[in-house]
């Protein structure tokens, strides 16, 4: 037990989790060890304190004599609690390795949720990415985190399919993210309506941008509450390899100048 508990600080940098919800983990895969070992119901887990209450029913998994070994009037179903220590456990090799089948498996579930709850706030964002891929019907995407994201043929944009080289740094916009066993994978896209509006927020992130109208790779129309500079609307079409961005409001432009 000594051993995985003193791993708990690092595991909580690597799998991006704090100290206390790796230390909950492990309690939980105590617990579950112990419950296995002993045939029992429940029992729980303090780390902190290095122990084990173990919660046996009388006439259920402790027999009636042995229950009133602990207390003379135990009768059955009676619940009688009984405190183990961590050391008790050291040398019971089936105890430490379910615990420790456990620990990891429910790190990794927890790891995954937290990191899914992460993308998922990042729908409808635009974000960096590294193609690493590229089919005939999706290209593959770094995202970091561990996280991969896929860009469908359909959400390419035609002008631009020839830069999705391997390597290459882009934006592209959160369609979705959906979890597969313990990975994240997140939907991406170039030619969504919503990539220019996105991006022009980012870089100016005191307004408030909407999409009107896109022909993705050519020209895209927006509407902000506040002045935008001819220069970053330019430098957002650059993102977007050379698509003009222009904003409009009653059909007027709005880019800044007088």
């Amino acid at each position: 037990m000594k051993d995985i508990i003193e791993t708990v600080p690092e595991l909580a940098l690597k799998k991006n989790l704090s100290p206390e919800v790796v230390k909950t983990c492990l309690e939980r895969a105590i617990e579950g060890a112990v419950c296995e070992f002993f045939d029992i119901r429940d029992c729980d887990a303090d780390v902190e304190d290095g122990v084990v209450i173990a919660h046996h029913h009388v006439g259920e998994d402790m027999g009636i004599g042995e229950g009133q070994w602990f207390y003379a009037w135990a009768f059955y179903g009676d619940v009688i609690s009984v405190e183990y220590t961590f050391a008790c456990f050291e040398g019971i090799a089936p105890v430490l390795e379910r615990t420790e089948e456990l620990f990891y498996r429910m790190l990794d579930d927890v790891a995954a949720d937290e990191l899914l709850k992460k993308w998922r706030k990042k729908v409808h964002e635009a974000v960096e990415g590294v193609i690493i891929a590229k089919g005939p019907e999706q290209i593959e995407i770094d995202l970091g985190d561990g996280v991969k994201g896929i860009m469908p043929r359909r959400r390419w944009v035609k002008r631009e399919v020839s830069s999705y080289r391997h390597g290459k740094l882009m934006y592209f916009y959160v369609l979705k993210a959906n979890r597969t066993g313990n990975d994240v994978v997140v939907e991406l896209s170039r030619n969504s309506i919503g990539l220019p509006a996105t991006l022009v927020e980012q870089f100016a992130p005191w307004t408030k941008v909407k999409p009107v109208r896109r022909i993705a790779g050519r020209k895209s129309w927006v509407t902000s509450d506040s002045p935008v500079t001819s220069t970053l609307l330019r430098e957002v079409g650059k993102l977007l390899n050379g698509e003009v961005v222009e904003v409009v409001s009653g059909g007027i432009r709005r880019d800044g100048n007088p």
